[in-house]
């Protein structure tokens, strides 16, 4: 490529501009509208649809209006759909096809605004049509049918202002009018609004006296689609409060029915959103439960927080159950030390033992304490090897043994889990000396412990299992201060969960 001279040499070469894109596509935007019209009319003239072709090309031009081969290809078009409109409508004329010949000389005149013939037969044509119409007005009135006469009358004058049939059909209102309002009321009466809200109105735009009337009793309407969407809306609020989802959405899509613009169509879709989250609830599928929960969050109507409950219920979460503490009662149940000796100590132990015994079985953090120092109390040699075996899903975990009365393991393990996890969590402590023996065993549903996120269970020689559920960015299945023992034999499926 040869270089560009530079000024010094008496050349110069002009630097490229940037041109703005906008203009450039609104070009491009326009000649690919006028490739597709002119497509469209080119199929049209094919068939010999001359009408379809001329408003086509009619199209093509606008876009483009300076093309040549598209003004040549409308105007072609525009001659022979002129000259078949024109044939048509005197064609139809002969039949004394009013209709056809009206609607073929409004059309030809349109496309030749400046031919006095044209007009001439689209004035005769719209008189023969309008008399046509008013003839069939008369026989709806004597039909009884007072709408479709009002709306011959009021088609007939909109095609002809000749004075006859003016005067014609102005005879012919009052008896049209005073049908239609009759019946009107007759409709109203028998609570059929719709049919007598129609003809009042057509009565209305023959007959501006009718008007007042007309809107009275749309307004009547209007307050008694109130009263219907009010009480299908109270029903679906009853129905929603026992849970019958299918049954209030029902109710509140019949109040929606009533009145669009109420609160009966958020409902309904609310109702909606509830029915499928059960259905997922059942079907243990806790994604689509969550989805459908959130949906009806979402629409901002959730009476009492029920579906943000259930979404709190069916979300899935990574929790760490934590074994806070355990207390043993200070001997077994024939008052004999759990290992070791009886002595002396121990029976005094025992007896300030027997003095808190309650504080065992209390609640009250005073009394807990005074049981933990009872515990704590038992002489050394008294005090078993426990240990403390979880059992879930299918898994057997252990604490490492430890010699006392009361532990704090803070051992844990990461579940999967939501509030309608029917698995059991069951907790087992073991004197693991020469002989590994049972000291009792208490257990709770998994889900339970993730609606109330602490629980303290107790059972027989077992003054307190103190456990904990809290949230954990941890891998499902981590332990912490819990080594696996083994599968746990005979391990049930949990059971569908129960409805609330």
């Amino acid at each position: 490529m040869a270089k560009s001279p530079d000024r010094q040499q008496g050349w110069y070469v002009q630097p490229m501009t940037r041109r703005p894109l906008a203009p450039l596509l609104l070009v491009l935007a326009a000649l690919a509208a006028c490739a597709s019209a002119q497509k469209t009319g080119d199929r049209a003239a094919a068939t010999g649809d001359w009408k379809a072709a001329e408003r086509a090309y009619a199209d093509a031009l606008r876009d483009d209006p300076g093309n040549p081969e598209a003004k040549a290809r409308w105007e072609t078009a525009r001659a022979q759909a002129l000259s078949t409109s024109i044939a048509r409508g005197r064609a139809c004329a002969g039949a004394q096809d009013w209709e056809c010949a009206f609607a073929e000389a409004d059309y030809a005149s349109r496309l030749d605004g400046g031919s006095a013939e044209l007009a001439v037969f689209r004035r005769d044509a719209g008189r023969s049509l309008a008399d046509a119409r008013l003839q069939r007005a008369t026989e709806a009135w004597r039909r009884r049918d007072f709408l479709e006469g009002l709306q011959l009358l009021a088609s007939a004058r909109t095609v002809s202002d000749d004075a006859a049939i003016r005067a014609e059909a102005q005879r012919l209102q009052p008896s049209l009018v005073k049908g239609a309002t009759d019946e009107a009321e007759a409709a109203r009466r028998g609570a059929q609004y719709p049919r007598a809200i129609a003809l009042l109105g057509a009565a209305a735009e023959a007959d501006g006296a009718v008007r007042p009337r007309f809107e009275a009793v749309k307004a009547e309407y209007a307050r008694a689609l109130d009263a219907e969407a009010a009480r299908f809306e109270k029903d679906g609020d009853a129905l929603l409060a026992q849970h019958r989802f299918a049954d209030a959405q029902a109710s509140y899509e019949a109040a929606a029915r009533a009145r669009p613009d109420g609160r009966g169509a958020t409902l309904a879709r609310y109702a909606a959103n509830l029915r499928a989250g059960e259905a997922a609830v059942q079907a243990r599928d806790w994604g689509r439960a969550t989805q459908a929960y959130q949906a009806a969050v979402a629409l901002g109507v959730d009476p009492g927080g029920y579906a943000a409950g259930e979404l709190e219920s069916v979300r899935v979460r990574r929790l760490a159950i934590q074994l806070r503490a355990v207390l043993v009662r200070p001997a077994r149940p024939d008052g004999q030390p759990w290992v070791g000796e009886r002595t002396r100590v121990f029976d005094a132990v025992m007896i300030g033992a027997r003095a808190a015994d309650r504080a065992f079985w209390s609640d009250d953090p005073s009394a807990y304490q005074t049981a933990i120092e009872v515990a704590t109390g038992v002489p050394p040699e008294n005090q078993p090897a426990l240990a403390v075996v979880l059992d879930l899903a299918g898994r057997r975990l252990a604490t490492a043994p430890r010699r006392a009365l009361y532990l704090a393991p803070g051992a844990s393990v990461v579940v999967a889990a939501n509030r309608y996890d029917d698995r059991l969590l069951t907790v087992r402590v073991v004197q693991r000396e020469a002989v590994e023996r049972e000291v009792g065993v208490v257990q709770v549903r998994l889900g339970d412990l993730v609606s109330r996120g602490r629980v303290a269970l107790r059972n027989g020689s077992i003054g307190r299992v103190e456990l904990v559920a809290s949230p954990t960015d941890a891998p499902d299945g981590s332990l912490s201060g819990l080594v696996a023992e083994g599968a746990v034999a005979g391990t049930a499926q949990p059971a569908p969960p129960k409805k609330k």
